[in-house]
């Protein structure tokens, strides 16, 4: 499933709802409830409940103290506290959790004392104290320290990073008295690496069945959290998503790792300290392969070595030995040719060269074969027997298409679901209980109110055309092959997961690795290896579109490891797959996918795709997204917060279009037409030609729809080729492959081209454009705490507080950011960031044409380009803008070089433009009208691509990098490019202009709009 296709799960939007229902009702309950119609389940002192709850916050440290140290305890011996015992005594929240934890002969001894610590030491009380307990190190000692408090959190932020939620992070402020404390709470809670479980909710708080409930409910409170034996971190982020769930949204918590710590002295004595946690998801970044034969070899040494001596190096660690078991699997004629010219030398101890005889050759064949055995063996186990054999797509290995024609295939393939797998299992290391710090996942997991698992696959985005053909393609079957794309072959089972061809069930199945996701989800007790969840059902259709059943070129992988691995040694598993994905990307342009880590599981990591489609959208419905009431009796929001903002790489466009009227051939300019219609400028136009400009614009409009569907036409017929040959470029049986590539060799760009036609047909239609004359919104909301919200989700507001254009019905946002706030007064926050979409009017959503949305701020490949794609013309000048590409970091001298690049297309185009202007007024003839707009249309693009690019100059640079003559900046371009001539093409004549100084600079788009003007078609020289 798509993770854009729910609003807020049940239990938040039920929790929401009864939160409006208490605030609207007030305390209204004193005497009767039955007469208040929809409140009769709120319990009686509902509202006073609600307003005077707090916020209860809880660090506990699993770490165990193992050594004698020297800890002064009150007197207490090592042996008494030691292990997982220290930590227990130590649970902080404001103060320290009155737990009395004691290791004797018969086991630990806990003891939870109910009141809250409290007072001073006397004679009858010695324990359990606010101030001088000797069991948290707070009383008088010889460090010259008197009696001082208990340590404790002060506060703390939550926040959501990295897109969709990857990431959870947090800062801990907590304070100690004195060195004994800090030694202590430096040992549990500020050792980068090490793991704490933070929690916190509401104390009490109003369940959904409107009961009000006292206790705050806490994973540190249960035995098997202490025992090493019990305890994981798969068992403990299950309890904490069945504990929100349990709370209704009132509890939240996740298990982090230490990244950052600090600690100031205060003036008493005293120390204020921090520590940063974040959760597991970011090990992926960071997590090495582990290697077998090279970890002695320093990284000078390696870098000094030749490209096939790296590669020799590098696939002597564990992934590199993955990668030739899989090649060796699927290329085993290839592997045997390759592995017999390594081997045709061998190397005395010594280091010199022998060449093998006939006899060592033999030898060496049987010892290839045997080897290329062990990878096929070794990697049917890993997968499992019955799975193993339909992971793959073996080289020469005959598919068998419908038509009754068959494919020998040139390649070798394994499915993603079979390489997460496998790297799941041969690759990511285990730690000493036999668990890997993360999994890699085809599928999403959530488990409902009942503790059932929930399982989705992940699906990546369709897209259709409006002739309901797909023209979602692979631009190269030897990279990857997605599974809609079988679905010209009689074999369907392709389309099929593994686990629904075979029939298999989650108990024992070892390709799924139920040990460690399926029983971590599991009950309360220690699991037991039986499953209680129903297994993941795929249909064909949701089959076609899954991301674990792409087909990825083992070719290719091997490629990529190369590639990453040579160029860097120290590169991560993380960096090899994504480098994997960048490639596919790179072949699939109407996808973009990447890493994230699953929001509440968050050792499990996924392949996600981050557009969105409007077949996304239809799985919800609109009036069932849960409506935040803004400025009304029943609000709970504390703050609510709005604006809108064009991007300031569209201000020049948006000028233009205003001051002239938009063209019909340009998506944003119809947009801007949507956007400023019943209105004009009184400077730039005249009442009376207004209604007849507005008929010459749909009348141009209609026009310019007929060019684009007759093109469009001719490019699906384009597309609909490719997909009938697209095994043919993988058939060994083709004899004309040399002419399918001359044919289809640019069918990316086509199908980019196709893309942005049928996006401008649907732009251009008269519902999108009554609903898209509106700027889009981003919305900020902070709420009382609340857990399970996570990015993604869709909602909506009262459409009576937003302004008058966007009250359509149609008015929905999604999450785009969340963030917890707890302070110090024990008040806890929640703030949601969300973005605006809009769901489909019904023409929209009926007729052939898909009217695509994408995740805010999220741009699609084949959308990053859609401004570029401009139909080759027989200009003049025929320097043609420069493809967009994704924000990267550049260095200064990479900026320069890029900015030199936008500055001489800036410049040819606008001297070409100035010289036939001069020649316009010279003449008294408007001959060169035409071209002039033309180069005035182009020359806005690129000043919006300045402007886009502007920021990273000045903050490079420096605002001054123009002003200033002995800037970097400005030398480096005098005498890179200073006085230098460039070459302009008008109509056929040849003219050479210097470039004197930059054109490019911090007032380029005033000066340009203050001298700008378009030529009419009446244009007459006075």
């Amino acid at each position: 499933m798509s993770i854009f296709k729910e609003s807020f799960r049940d239990y938040v939007k039920n929790q929401l709802k009864v939160r409006q229902r208490i605030i609207s009702r007030g305390n209204s309950d004193i005497g009767s409830t039955s007469r208040l119609a929809g409140h009769q389940n709120l319990a009686p002192g509902a509202f006073y409940a609600y307003g005077e709850k707090q916020c209860v916050i809880r660090m506990a440290s699993l770490v165990d103290l193992m050594e004698d140290i020297g800890l002064d305890l009150g007197g207490s011996r090592f042996e008494s506290y030691k292990g997982e015992t220290f930590a227990r005594n130590f649970i902080l929240e404001g103060g320290v959790f009155p737990t009395y934890a004691r290791n004797t002969d018969d086991g630990v001894v806990v003891r939870e004392i109910q009141q809250v610590r409290g007072g001073f030491p006397k004679p009858s009380k010695k324990v359990n104290l606010s101030y001088g307990d000797p069991s948290i190190a707070a009383d008088p000692s010889s460090d010259g320290y008197g009696a001082v408090p208990m340590p404790g959190i002060v506060d703390a932020n939550i926040e959501t990073k990295s897109a969709y939620g990857s990431l959870r992070s947090a800062k801990v402020n907590f304070v100690c008295h004195n060195l004994r404390q800090l030694e202590i709470l430096e040992l549990l809670y500020m050792r980068p690496g090490y793991p704490v479980l933070m929690e916190w909710g509401w104390s009490p708080y109003i369940k959904n069945d409107g009961k009000i409930e006292n206790t705050f409910p806490s994973v540190a409170n249960e035995q098997w959290f202490w025992d090493d034996s019990l305890v994981s971190q798969e068992r403990i982020q299950a309890e904490v998503v069945k504990l929100k769930q349990s709370t209704n949204g009132n509890y939240d918590g996740f298990i982090g790792y230490v990244t950052n710590f600090n600690y100031t002295a205060r003036a008493d004595g005293g120390f204020d300290c921090s520590t940063e946690l974040i959760s597991m998801g970011e090990v992926l970044d960071s997590l090495k392969v582990p290697s077998f034969g090279f970890s002695n070899i320093d990284k000078d040494t390696f870098n000094d070595l030749n490209e096939n001596e790296k590669k020799k190096i590098i696939y002597q660690n564990s992934l590199g030995i993955l990668i030739q078991d899989i090649f060796n699997t699927t290329h085993p004629d290839k592997a045997f040719i390759e592995n017999e010219k390594v081997e045709d030398v061998t190397y005395n101890k010594d280091g010199t060269a022998v060449q093998s005889n006939q006899k060592d050759k033999v030898e060496n064949n049987q010892q290839i074969r045997s080897q290329i055995d062990f990878s096929r063996k070794k990697l049917i186990n890993a997968l499992g027997s019955e799975t193993g054999n339909e992971a793959f797509i073996y080289k020469n290995q005959t598919l068998n298409k419908s038509n009754e024609q068959s494919i020998s295939s040139t390649e070798g393939y394994i499915r993603w679901d079979a390489l997460a797998t496998l790297i799941n299992e041969l690759v990511i290391p285990q730690n000493e209980k036999g668990d890997p710090p993360l999994l890699l996942s085809t599928d999403l997991y959530r488990t409902d109110v009942n503790n059932n698992l929930l399982v989705d696959p992940i699906l990546y985005a369709k897209y259709d055309d409006i002739e309901d053909t797909f023209m979602d393609v692979s631009c190269d079957a030897k990279t990857c092959i997605l599974p809609h794309q079988f679905s010209s072959f009689s074999d369907d089972d392709y389309n099929l997961t593994l686990r629904q061809k075979i029939g298999l069930v989650w108990t024992g199945l070892k390709f799924w690795n139920f040990k460690l996701i399926g029983e971590a989800l599991g009950a309360e007790t220690k699991p037991t290896g039986q499953s209680k969840y129903p297994d993941l059902q795929i249909t064909p259709e949701l089959a076609k579109r899954r991301i674990g059943g792409i087909y990825i070129s083992v070719e290719k992988l091997k490629t990529v490891f190369e590639n990453t691995f040579t160029n860097n040694r120290e590169a991560t598993l993380g960096t090899f797959i994504e480098n994997l994905w960048k490639e596919i990307n790179q072949v699939c342009p109407m996808h973009n996918f990447g890493l994230r880590t699953d929001p509440e599981y968050n050792h499990i990591v996924q392949v996600i795709d981050l557009p969105i489609t409007t077949d996304d959208l239809k799985e919800l419905k609109y009036n069932d997204l849960f409506q935040f009431n803004i400025l009304s009796n029943d609000t709970i929001s504390r703050e609510f917060k709005y604006d809108t903002q064009i991007p300031s790489s569209l201000k020049a466009t948006i000028a233009i279009n205003a001051q002239s009227g938009a063209t019909a051939d340009d998506l944003d300019s119809v947009t801007f037409a949507a956007f400023n219609r019943s209105i004009k400028s009184r400077i730039h136009s005249l009442d009376e030609k207004f209604a007849k400009n507005n008929t010459e614009a749909y009348k141009k409009l209609a026009d310019t729809r007929a060019e684009k569907e007759k093109r469009l036409f001719e490019l699906n017929k384009i597309i609909a080729e490719y997909n009938a040959k697209f095994f043919n470029f993988i058939d060994s049986n083709e004899d004309d492959l040399d002419q399918l590539e001359t044919e289809f060799g640019a069918i990316k760009s086509i199908i980019k081209e196709a893309q942005s036609l049928e996006l401008y047909l649907e732009k251009s239609t008269s519902g999108y454009l009554k609903n898209q004359s509106i700027i889009p919104i981003n919305l900020n909301i902070v709420l009382d705490g609340i857990s399970g919200m996570v990015i993604g989700n869709v909602f909506r507001v009262d459409e009576s507080r937003l302004p008058k254009a966007y009250r359509k019905g149609n008015i929905a946002f999604v999450v785009l950011g969340e963030s917890q706030n707890i302070t110090s007064c024990q008040d806890w926050t929640t703030t949601i960031r969300g973005q605006m979409i809009m769901f489909p009017i019904e023409e929209e959503a009926t007729g052939k044409g898909k009217f695509r949305n994408k995740p805010p701020g999220i741009i699609s490949p084949q959308e990053q380009e859609i401004a570029q794609i401009i139909e080759s013309t027989e200009e003049p000048n025929e320097i043609q803008p420069a493809e967009s590409t994704p924000t990267q970091t550049f260095t200064a001298d990479e900026l320069l070089l890029q900015y030199i690049d936008l500055n001489r297309r800036f410049f040819v185009k606008a001297w070409a433009r100035d010289f036939l202007e001069t020649e316009v007024f010279r003449t008294g003839t408007n001959v060169f009208t035409q071209q002039i707009n033309q180069l005035n249309s182009e020359l806005i693009v690129l000043v919006d691509e300045w402007e886009e690019f502007r920021p990273q100059i000045e903050e490079v640079f420096g605002v001054d990098y123009l002003s200033n003559r002995n800037s970097y900046f400005y030398t480096q371009w005098q005498e890179k490019e200073g006085n230098r001539g460039v070459k302009v093409n008008i109509n056929g004549q040849i003219y050479t202009p210097f470039l004197e100084q930059p054109r490019l600079g911090p007032d380029t788009v005033n000066t340009f709009l203050g001298s700008f003007q378009f030529n009419l078609d009446d244009f007459e020289i006075e």
